[in-house]
């Protein structure tokens, strides 16, 4: 939210802000900013952010001006660095997915540095990979399976979806999972050996 005072520009609580590219004149306008959670800067403008009325700051980081911003969801699969030349940096605000799938040589040679602020999926054969690449991390790592099924949204957890599951299943759920009828113990026990949800369950309390 912006509002225009007569002593200058007033702008609103922002999640992240990027002054990499700005100048001092583009800032003279701006009275006050309120609480910023990240704010990110170069080093040619790091000495603007005591300029800045800024009320409460999460945090500051100084990212180089060829870093990627992605706000939101970011999934790293397979062809993600397919026919790259140079490594790319990459400063995620939100959730970062990396698949299974990708190579991890690719992985090392493709990304390079890496800032996040929000959360970090990754299967625990690339992890060590990834944990090189991290240069500011603010939020939470998960580490999944190789051949964890992930399932986006909610999943109903029945006896026909468990039926249909190989022995030993492993499940990542982003979302919502709802087990809402009462599931055979010996059943739910063979068919799931891991159950991992970054988000809601609900079931009955005989399988909880």
């Amino acid at each position: 939210e912006t509002m225009q005072h007569e002593q200058g520009q007033v702008i609103g609580n922002v999640g992240l802000l990027d002054i990499r590219h700005a100048e001092p004149a583009s800032i003279e306008a701006i009275e006050r900013i309120g609480n910023v959670g990240t704010v990110l800067y170069s080093r040619a403008t790091a000495g603007l952010l005591t300029k800045l009325n800024i009320g409460n700051i999460g945090s500051s980081l100084e990212v180089s001006d060829d870093t990627q911003l992605i706000a939101g969801q970011l999934t790293i699969h397979r062809d993600y660095f397919k026919n790259q030349e140079d490594p790319v940096n990459l400063m995620v605000a939100g959730q970062m997915i990396v698949q299974p799938g990708v190579p991890a040589d690719e992985l090392a040679q493709g990304l390079g540095s890496l800032y996040v602020a929000g959360q970090i999926l990754c299967p625990e054969h690339l992890i060590g990979v990834l944990q090189t690449k991290i240069k500011n991390l603010s939020g939470q790592t998960v580490v999944y399976a190789a051949d964890a099924r992930i399932v986006m949204g909610k999943l109903k957890l029945d006896a026909p979806f468990l039926h249909g599951l190989d022995d030993g299943a492993s499940l990542l759920v982003l979302g919502k999972v709802d087990a809402l009828e009462l599931l055979d113990e010996p059943l739910l026990k063979a068919k799931v050996r891991e159950l991992q949800v970054m988000g809601k369950v609900r079931c009955h309390e005989e399988n909880a």
